[in-house]
C-alpha cells in the first residue's frame, strides 16, 4: 500500500495504490507465435534474410495479447477552510530518515501541521492534522472503478469517530493494444468479472462535529483529527481466481478497525523503527551543504543556475541515493509485490505502459541496489514473482520456442503472464526476461552468501539454464540464441528498419553470464542430484562453445551478428553492454572489451530518458571513470516540468524528486543508489578485487561488496584516502586497488 500526498490551494489529496489492484484474472491464452514460425524466422535471419525474419516474426506478434494493466485505488481529497480561506506560509518536506511526510500553512488565524505515514507493520496510511484554532475539514473519496460505500458514526472518548468503506471492483481483461490506446479497453461482459476490493477510512476528530455520507466525511470546528487508511484486495495469488463479491471483502476488512486503535505516537515509532533497520544501514555523505543551502527546497536547488556548483550537486546527489533507497523500502517488503514501472505511486488508470513489469531493463534496474545497500529482503519479492513465472515460463518456452525450461518474455503482469506482447518484434520477441532476472537473484548471493537463499534461486537459475541452452543455434562464430533482437532497437536494411538478426551481443550475454553464474552456484550448493549435476556439466560444455563479444571495424561492440547500420545510434537502451552492467564479461582483465564498450558509450550519448541516463552512469562507473560518471549526475538532475509531453530523450527528475522518463517512472530513482555506490565500491565479481575510488570529499559506511563484504570509509580533502574498514562475513582471499 502507498499513496503520494499532493497539495492544492486548499486541498491535500492523497493518491492511493494498492500493489495487488490489476485488471484481469488467471484466464488460458495461446500465442500465435509457434516453433516453426521461430523455426522459419531462424531459417531466414542465417541466410541473412533479415527482413523476411522480421516479417515472418511480426505477422505473427501483431496479433498477440497486451498484458493487464496495474490500477489505482482511489482518490482522498482533504479540503480544509475557516473564515479566511486560503493557505498562506506553505511549507512541506519529506523527512527520509524517518520515512515521514509533513507540511504546515496557515489559514486565517489558524496555524495547521499535518503529518502523514504509511506503516508496514500496522499496514495503515495515516494521515494527521492538528490546528491551534478552530477548522473545517471535509474528506472525500472517489475512484474509477469504486461501486459502493457504506459508512457509520459513533462518540469515542477523545470526539466523534466515523468510518468509511468503500468497495469497488477491478475491470476485467484488458483486450487493448499499447500501439492503439483506447478508454475502455475491457473485455464485453464486464459484470462481476474483476477482482473486488475495499478500503476503510477510520476518522476521529478532536472537537466540534463530525457527520459522514456515502463518499465524505465533514467536520466542522473541529482542532485535530486523525485519518486511518487500510485497502483490501481480492487477489489470492498469481494463479488462483480472485475472490469477486465485494461485500465478502469488505466485511472482511471492517472485522479490522477495531485492531487499529493503537496510539498514533506508538504507532509512529513503531513505523520509524521499522523503516531505520533498512535505511540505517547505508549512509554516503558527499561534502558539507552550505549555510544559505541548508533551508531551500529541492525543487529550488534542482533549478537554480548554480546547481552545477560542486556542493550543490552534492547535496542533490546524496538527497537522491536516500530517496532512492526510501521508495524501494516503502514499496517492497516481503509477501509484497514487486516494484513495477510507477511503483505504488501510480495515479492513473491508464498508466505509462501499464506500469507493468517490464524485464528487458526496468524491473531489474528496480533491484540493482538491494546489494550494494544492504537490503536483501526487499529483493524477496523478485524472487517470489520468479518462482510464480516458472510454470507459465515453461509453458512458453515449450508452445512458443519449443525448448524446455522456462521463457518469459518482456512484460509480466500481476498474473504472471509470460507470452510477448503486442507489436513489433523489437520489444514483443525477446524471450530473456527471466534469465535476466537470474542475474540479480544472484548477485544478490554474491552479496549475502546465503546458503539457503543460493538453494531457493536454484530452481530459477536451471530452468533458465536449460532454456538458454535448447535455445541455442550454431553460427559461424560460435553457439548464440536464434533468432535474436536488442531490445526496443532496430537496424536498417535497404533503408528500412528491421530486428529480427541471426543472433544478437544482448542475448548471448545473458546465456553466458547465467551459465556462469550456475556453475558458480553448483559449487556452493551441496548435494546436488544427478540430473542437476547432469546440467551442469551441459553447462560447462555449451559455455566452452558460445560465441564471445565481438567487435566492429570502429572498435565498438557489435549489437548483432553483423556490422549493420543503426536505425538510432544514440538508442536509450545499452542492451549491447550488458556484459559491462549488469554481466561480470567486461572488467579491468579485458581491457581491449573495456575500450570498445568506452567507444560504444561515447557513440550512444550522454542523453536518454529519465532512467536510461542512470544506466550510462553506472556504465560509466563500471569503466571506473568517475568524472564522466558525476557529469551524468548531472544530467539526470536536469529539472523537468510536470506536464512535459513523454520522449525518449530530455530525461531527468521532476520537482517532486520522482524521475522523469518522461512520463514519470520509478527505476531511474531505484536504479540511482545503485550507480552511486557503483561509484564508491566495485568489487569485480569474476575478477576478485575491489576497485576504491574517490568522488570529491565523500563519507560512507557500510555499503556493501560481493563476497559478503562491508566498507567503510573516511576521506581527507582533495580526495585522498584516509582510511577503509572491511569486514569479511565469509573467509576469501581478496585484493584491493
Amino acid at each position: 500500500m502507498g499513496a503520494v500526498l499532493c497539495s492544492e490551494p486548499e486541498t491535500d489529496v492523497l493518491y492511493l495504490n494498492d500493489d495487488t489492484l490489476w485488471s484481469g484474472y488467471p484466464h488460458a491464452e495461446t500465442s500465435p507465435v509457434t516453433p516453426e514460425i521461430v523455426a522459419k524466422a531462424r531459417q531466414a535471419a542465417s541466410g541473412d534474410d533479415y527482413t523476411a525474419a522480421t516479417r515472418i516474426i511480426k505477422e505473427a506478434t501483431l496479433q498477440e495479447k497486451d498484458e493487464q494493466i496495474y490500477e489505482p485505488f482511489g482518490t482522498a481529497r482533504i479540503q480544509c477552510s475557516t473564515p479566511a480561506d486560503g493557505r498562506e506560509s506553505m511549507k512541506r518536506q519529506l523527512d527520509l530518515a524517518r520515512a515521514l511526510a509533513g507540511e504546515t500553512f496557515q489559514m486565517g488565524d489558524a496555524n495547521v501541521h499535518v503529518d502523514a505515514w504509511c506503516s508496514e507493520p500496522d499496514d495503515l496510511l495515516v494521515y494527521r492534522m492538528s490546528s491551534d484554532a478552530p477548522i473545517d475539514v471535509n474528506i472525500s473519496v472517489a475512484g474509477t472503478f469504486l461501486k459502493q460505500s457504506r459508512a457509520s458514526l459513533e462518540t469515542v472518548s477523545d470526539g466523534h469517530r466515523a468510518t468509511l468503506i468503500v468497495m469497488g471492483r477491478m475491470p476485467g481483461l484488458n483486450v487493448g493494444l499499447l500501439p492503439h490506446p483506447s478508454e475502455n479497453p475491457w473485455e464485453d461482459e464486464q459484470d462481476g468479472t474483476g477482482m473486488a476490493y475495499a478500503g476503510a477510512f477510520s476518522l476521529t476528530a478532536t472537537g466540534g462535529d463530525t457527520n459522514v455520507d456515502d463518499n465524505s466525511l465533514q467536520c466542522s470546528n473541529i482542532t485535530g483529527l486523525s485519518l486511518r487508511f487500510r485497502s483490501m484486495s481480492g487477489f489470492k495469488g498469481s494463479d488462483r481466481q480472485p475472490e469477486r463479491s465485494m461485500t465478502v471483502i469488505a466485511d472482511h476488512l471492517e472485522k479490522t478497525i477495531d485492531e487499529w486503535s493503537t496510539d498514533l505516537q506508538t504507532m509512529l515509532d513503531r513505523h520509524i523503527a521499522d523503516y531505520r533497520r533498512y535505511f540505517d544501514r547505508v549512509a554516503i555523505h558527499l561534502g558539507s551543504a552550505h549555510d544559505d543551502d541548508t533551508e531551500l527546497p529541492f525543487s529550488a536547488i534542482l533549478r537554480s543556475d548554480e546547481k552545477k556548483e560542486p556542493h550543490r550537486l552534492e547535496m542533490l546527489a546524496e538527497a537522491m541515493f536516500d530517496f532512492g533507497r526510501y521508495l524501494l523500502i516503502s514499496s517492497s517488503r516481503p509477501h509484497t509485490q514487486p516494484a513495477n514501472l510507477q511503483g505504488i505511486w501510480n495515479h492513473k488508470d491508464f498508466p505509462n505502459w501499464y506500469s507493468a513489469y517490464t524485464t528487458n531493463i526496468n524491473v531489474e534496474m528496480n533491484y540493482w541496489m538491494t546489494g550494494p545497500c544492504a537490503l536483501k529482503e526487499l529483493i524477496e519479492p523478485l524472487v517470489s514473482m520468479n518462482e510464480e513465472l516458472l510454470a507459465p515460463g515453461h509453458d512458453a518456452a515449450d508452445r512458443i520456442l519449443g525448448c524446455r525450461g522456462s521463457a518469459v518474455f518482456h512484460n509480466v503482469d500481476l498474473w504472471r503472464r509470460a507470452l510477448p506482447a503486442n507489436g513489433d518484434p523489437m520489444w514483443s520477441f525477446w524471450p530473456f526476461g527471466q534469465a535476466w532476472m537470474c542475474r540479480n537473484l544472484f548477485d544478490e548471493y554474491l552479496f549475502n552468501q546465503d546458503a539457503s537463499y543460493l538453494s531457493r534461486i536454484w530452481p530459477i537459475m536451471r530452468d533458465n539454464a536449460r532454456f538458454c541452452m535448447d535455445f541455442l543455434s550454431e553460427t559461424e562464430h560460435g553457439l548464440a540464441p536464434s533468432p535474436a533482437t536488442s531490445p526496443e532497437n532496430c537496424f536498417l536494411v535497404n533503408g528500412e528498419p528491421v530486428s529480427v538478426a541471426q543472433s544478437s551481443e544482448n542475448a548471448t550475454a545473458i546465456v553466458r553470464n547465467l551459465l556462469d553464474d550456475l556453475i558458480q552456484a553448483s559449487h556452493d550448493l551441496e548435494n546436488l542430484d544427478e540430473e542437476d549435476s547432469a546440467l551442469v556439466r551441459e553447462a560447462e560444455s555449451v559455455r566452452s562453445q558460445l560465441a564471445e563479444t565481438r567487435l566492429g571495424a570502429d572498435g565498438r561492440i557489435l549489437e548483432w551478428n553483423d556490422e549493420f547500420i543503426e536505425s538510432d545510434p544514440q538508442h536509450r537502451h545499452l542492451s549491447h553492454l550488458y556484459e559491462l552492467h549488469p554481466g561480470a564479461g567486461i572488467t579491468s582483465k579485458t581491457p581491449r572489451l573495456e575500450e570498445a564498450a568506452r567507444k560504444s558509450l561515447e557513440v550512444r550519448g550522454d542523453d536518454g530518458s529519465g532512467w536510461s541516463i542512470v544506466w550510462r552512469m553506472i556504465m560509466w562507473a563500471r569503466l571506473r571513470d568517475a568524472e564522466h560518471a558525476k557529469r551524468i549526475i548531472g544530467m539526470f538532475l536536469r529539472p523537468v516540468d510536470a506536464n512535459a509531453e513523454t520522449n525518449l530523450l530530455g530525461g531527468g527528475v521532476y520537482d517532486s524528486g520522482l524521475c522523469a522518463h518522461p512520463p514519470f517512472q520509478i527505476d531511474g530513482n531505484l536504479g540511482f543508489p545503485a550507480a552511486l555506490s557503483e561509484m564508491l565500491v566495485q568489487k569485480a565479481t569474476m575478477a576478485g578485487f575491489a576497485f576504491f575510488r574517490p568522488c570529491r570529499r565523500i563519507g560512507m559506511r557500510e555499503v556493501s561488496m560481493r563476497s559478503a563484504q562491508e566498507a567503510e570509509s573516511k576521506w581527507m580533502r582533495h580526495g585522498r584516502i584516509r582510511q577503509w574498514n572491511i569486514r569479511c562475513a565469509v573467509r576469501s582471499p581478496r585484493r584491493l586497488r
